[in-house]
């Protein structure tokens, strides 16, 4: 069974967080989404997708430092509908490691692609054809030695 990929949508615009959980569903269903009105990042995600302004009050800098602080290795993504030079570089020195603009549909679209790479690396790996052949391999040297016995054991 693999492991669920958690994500976090924080957006205060309610139209946007629908459009977006049904975009996110049809490009990556393997991520699971809770979304949120609130400027809220409790709790440990694997991916973060952070809006830039909550009441037109700029906090995605403050929100991806609690969530890089929850999870180290998270994806953080920054999606606004305008991001100046000064959040961007403070969402950087923040850890985050994108940003989106969100009425930017080839922006949304690598965005999901990013999301698309990122959750098949964090997905288990198959045991693969190569780790197969061995245990094979170790099974059958395991068996040959087994019948070299039976046979030295046979022979007076």
């Amino acid at each position: 069974m693999s492991a669920t990929i958690r994500a976090l949508l924080a957006d205060d615009d309610d139209f946007f967080r629908r459009a977006f959980a049904a975009r996110l569903r049809v490009a990556v269903p393997e991520v699971e989404l809770t979304d949120r009105a609130a400027p809220d990042v409790s709790g440990r995600f694997d991916i973060y997708f952070l809006d830039n302004h909550f009441a037109a009050v700029p906090l995605a800098g403050d929100l991806a430092a609690a969530a890089r602080l929850a999870n180290p290795t998270a994806l953080i993504v920054a999606l606004s509908g305008h991001l100046d030079a000064d959040t961007l570089r403070r969402l950087i020195n923040e850890g985050c490691n994108g940003a989106v603009m969100k009425g930017d549909s080839a922006d949304m679209a690598r965005c999901f692609e990013v999301v698309r790479a990122y959750a098949a690396n964090l997905a288990p790996k198959p045991a693969g054809l190569g780790r197969t052949l061995r245990s094979i391999t170790e099974l059958i040297r395991e068996w040959n030695q087994r019948l070299e016995k039976n046979i030295a054991a046979e022979v007076p």
